[in-house]
């Protein structure tokens, strides 16, 4: 149960009295306030101005609930602070118990529709912090569309935290005097504030109620979009009712609605304002209240009441309302074939309106005429619908073209290369692909096979290159390109055949052509040279014998192929001998001959190594006496090519006295053993009588040791007349005729793969020692005796006895080696044999 009662009572000087003295008052009036009801409801504020002070004598509905109806009239927490209810659902059915009058206005109409207020809004009003909160206000708080009120258009207000909105810049100067507008007043009057909407105009406090004390929100969609602000569970001012109350501004009909679904006062100085006033104050309109237990209206302008779902309406007396358009339906199409747009038919949508004379006119975003052709994406068509009032109404229609066409691509030509210079890989400019699409906003993009970057060099092999263009749409084409990168190779050479020819006349040399090596090569660049064995330029005369010329072909990665020409010079040319006059004398006093010096012939040859050899036709030594008669002597030059040539020189010996004795001349054989060699000789003796005897101090057929040996013979005639004569023979150790071996085989002029291991083999036999020695000669004969040694059978023939008899006289097989204890004990003497080697030879 709820007891309402009315009192009067003085209004104070004090600017806000507490809630609470006020209250307990009015409680312990009661009912004794009802006898002068009637001085209360005569009292009238129509006349009393905005900023005047206000009247003396006022009344206040006071609701009691009957838990607290004997306290103080309010409910209270238990620290003794006023509890507000916070709650965003403020719909609410109207109550059938209060209604209003519609009365007709110079700018508005009143009207009580049936209707629920809007959701609450979600964006905060964020006022200044107590205590300029309380009476503050937020300027500027966007509508987010235009609004037009009392025939201006604004797209922001301002919200005051007591209970009211402007449109328009404020009087800041005002508002800092009147504290924020807290006290209502009537209106319409010129003064502070004007065009304004006072949805519960009095002194209220949101700071109390928290954050979401006051919040807006802007809803819908053009051209029908709404602006909500709405004021919830704010308590008034030092006292304990709260007020909900919401404003919705309405969008091309500029309808205004004010929703309370609760709104009431406890403070006789807390008057309540609401309606709206035009920018000068000359024009307001406003809402009466109907007192249900009084039986009398009350203005809502100045006066104390109480509201519960409340509503009530203002509308503009002549509202055009907008044009209506049927919402067009979006276009989705793909372009025309090979083109980056699309002609698609646009169909005008449909206007309805409250009047004839509507159009609509549509324009695209891009500018262009709605018949031309559209382009890829997405185009949007703004149609505006206009009336004959000038009001509008505007619709979005979208056209999307969309690109279904692949591009075309074009690859590079596919590449073949050889590896860089010096490197098993290839540099390669691969070129760049093109394409080709309906629409030119194609990218290109390459791909290795090896998936390194296109710019990185390229193996050897073959490396696929996929070529992807992509257009903006994500349609794709592909094209491959193949490199193929081909490995270095060496050069390939060729040589001039090998020449072989003669000395030419005179010299131990010829002039020899040798012509020009050739490469070829999988690149230019390659350089050939040719670089004799002897070091000599290669049209320099070459030597008697074999000279290597080796060719090398270089390529530009350094790759090379070598190859090998001889170049064999043979001495075929015989030397020249020219031996001494003939001679003529007597035969020796005593003797059957006689002793002549036949001098030596002169020898002359193109190359060096000539030797000269005497032989006599009688057999003796060239330098042994000459028996009585003729003797012919032949000269023979050798040189070490085996060419040879002769002359003979006679020597005539007259036997006027003695016998003569003819003795070999000093020769050399070569030894057969360690212990000498066995030699023959023969003496012979003529006398022009006869020769008694002929006798010698070492007998022929005997064994003569290494070295020289003096042999001296004697001849006897009948008469016993005696005449002797002497020559050396000389047995020829291993080491002279291992010398002789080696002239041998070098004079064969066998090729210098054959020629060099095997005079090297005997060298080596010649600086050995004894086991050693004879080492080396075992592997000689086993070089010479090889079937493939190269060496002819006829010279195998030769060699092979020859190296066994300088074994035989080595000893090897038997100690002490001949070779060993003849090895030269230093270099000088090594020399020394070796020089005497090279004489003999």
């Amino acid at each position: 149960m709820v007891v309402k009662y009315v009192t009067l009572f003085m209004r104070v000087t004090m600017r806000r009295p507490t809630g609470f003295s006020t209250v307990s008052s009015l409680v312990k009036a009661g009912f004794a306030a009802a006898i002068v009801l009637a001085a209360a409801l005569s009292c009238s504020d129509s006349t009393s101005p905005k900023g005047a002070a206000a009247p003396a004598l006022k009344y206040v509905e006071i609701l009691v609930p009957d838990a607290v109806k004997n306290a103080s009239g309010v409910p209270s927490s238990a620290s003794g602070n006023v509890v507000v209810a916070s709650s965003d659902a403020v719909a609410a059915p109207r109550s059938p118990s209060l209604t209003s009058d519609v009365l007709p206005g110079t700018s508005f109409v009143k009207s009580k529709p049936d209707t629920v207020p809007e959701a609450a809004p979600t964006n905060r009003i964020v006022l200044p912090p107590p205590p300029g909160g309380n009476d503050g206000y937020v300027p500027d708080v966007p509508l987010g569309f235009n609004f037009s009120f009392y025939g201006n258009t604004y797209d922001r207000l301002n919200v005051f935290a007591n209970g009211l909105v402007t449109f328009g810049p404020t009087d800041s100067v005002a508002i800092a005097a009147r504290t924020g507008y807290f006290s209502a007043d009537r209106i319409p009057d010129p003064a502070d504030p004007n065009n304004m909407i006072a949805l519960s105009w009095s002194d209220w406090s949101p700071s109390r109620a928290g954050p979401d004390a006051i919040r807006y929100e802007t809803r819908g969609t053009a051209p029908n979009r709404r602006f909500i602000l709405q004021y919830t569970n704010v308590p008034e001012f030092g006292a304990f009712a709260t007020l909900t109350t919401q404003l919705v501004l309405n969008e091309g009909s500029n309808v205004i609605t004010i929703f309370t679904p609760s709104m009431s006062t406890t403070r006789s100085v807390d008057l309540i304002t609401q309606g709206v006033e035009n920018a000068d104050g000359t024009d307001a309109q406003y809402d009466s209240t109907f007192h249900t237990i009084l039986l009398v209206w009350f203005p809502r302008v100045r006066g104390f009441y109480k509201l519960t779902n409340d509503v009530v309406r203002f509308t503009p007396t002549h509202v055009n309302q907008p044009p209506a358009i049927v919402a067009p339906t979006d276009l989705a199409i793909a372009t025309d074939l090979a083109a980056c747009l699309a002609s698609p038919k646009i169909d005008v949508p449909q206007v309805t309106d409250d009047a004839a004379g509507s159009s609509i006119a549509g324009v695209r975003s891009d500018g262009q005429p709605l018949d031309a052709s559209y382009p890829k994406g997405v185009t949007t068509i703004t149609w505006t619908a206009t009336d004959a009032e000038g009001l509008t109404a505007t619709l979005s229609q979208n056209v999307t073209v969309s690109d279904n066409e692949s591009p075309s691509v074009t690859a590079p030509a596919n590449i073949s290369v050889r590896t860089d210079n010096r490197s098993t890989t290839a540099t390669v400019a691969v070129g760049e692909a093109t394409a080709t699409d309906n629409c030119h906003d194609v990218t290109i993009s390459g791909a290795r096979s090896d998936n390194v970057p296109l710019s990185a060099v390229f193996p050897i092999g073959v490396t696929t290159i996929t070529w992807t263009a992509t257009d903006a749409a994500g349609n794709t084409g592909s094209a491959a390109q193949t490199v193929t990168v081909i490995g270095n190779v060496a050069p390939v050479l060729s040589v001039p055949a090998n020449i072989s020819l003669n000395t030419d006349p005179g010299v131990c040399s010829a002039i020899a052509s040798v012509g020009t090596a050739t490469a070829t090569d999988d690149a230019p660049g390659t350089t050939v040279n040719g670089v004799r064995s002897d070091g000599l330029p290669l049209s320099a005369a070459y030597p008697k014998g074999p000279t290597n010329i080796v060719w090398t072909a270089t390529d530009a990665d350094g790759l090379t192929a070598v190859a090998a020409q001889v170049v064999n010079v043979a001495d075929r040319e015989a030397p020249s001998v020219m031996s001494s006059a003939n001679i003529s004398v007597n035969n020796d006093s005593g003797t059957g001959f006689a002793s002549v010096m036949v001098g030596r012939p002169l020898v002359s040859d193109n190359c060096p190594g000539v030797e000269v050899f005497a032989v006599r036709d009688d057999g003796g030594a060239v330098g042994s006496a000459y028996l009585v008669g003729v003797t012919v002597i032949t000269w023979t030059a050798r040189d070490a090519s085996g060419n040879s040539a002769s002359s003979e020189q006679s020597v005539t010996v007259t036997d006027i006295d003695a016998p003569s004795i003819v003795v070999p001349s000093s020769f050399s054989v070569n030894a057969s053993s360690s212990a000498g060699a066995f030699v023959n000789f023969t003496v012979t003796a003529s006398d022009n009588v006869a020769v008694a005897s002929i006798s010698c101090d070492h007998s022929s057929g005997s064994q003569f040791p290494l070295g020289s040996t003096l042999v001296t013979c004697a001849a006897l005639d009948a008469a016993g007349n005696r005449s002797s004569g002497s020559f050396t023979i000389t047995v020829k150790g291993p080491s002279d005729q291992l010398g002789n071996l080696i002239d041998y085989v070098i004079a064969l002029g066998l090729p210098s793969g054959i020629t060099n291991p095997l005079v090297n083999q005997l060298r080596s036999a010649f600086d050995s020692g004894a086991g050693l020695g004879c080492k080396k000669m075992d592997d000689f004969i086993d070089m010479v005796g090889k079937k493939d040694s190269g060496i002819p059978d006829a010279n195998v023939a030769y060699m092979i006895p020859e190296a066994r008899r300088i074994e035989s006289a080595a000893g090897c097989g038997a100690a002490p080696s001949v070779i060993a204890t003849k090895k030269p004990k230093s270099s000088k003497a090594r020399t020394t044999i070796l020089s005497r080697l090279l004489r003999a030879r």
